[in-house]
């Protein structure tokens, strides 16, 4: 099976979120393309529950941009998230 879009189907642009004074996200940027399988990995306390949290409407951002094929989604809900097939 060949995909061959280049527009990722869930794209974060700058995502960023603070708590407190620790910052988990930093101006993170992410994307998954069509067909592909995406792992996340990374030390302890690299932000990576964090960012899954976000992407599912788990965890509001501070700042940044969420989209899904490539139109600005709001994912601040998990019923936002479930309705576009992201579960977690």
């Amino acid at each position: 099976m060949s995909f061959s879009s280049t527009v990722p189907v869930l794209q974060a642009r700058g995502l960023s979120r603070q708590f407190g004074h620790v910052r988990a996200l930093n101006q993170v940027d992410f994307e998954v393309f069509p067909g592909e399988v995406t792992a996340l990995i990374g030390d302890n306390g690299a932000g990576k529950s964090t960012l899954v949290k976000a992407l599912s409407g788990n965890l509001a951002i501070d700042s940044g941009t969420i989209l899904f094929d490539g139109q600005e989604v709001d994912m601040s809900t998990p019923s936002q998230a479930s309705a576009l097939g992201i579960e977690t």
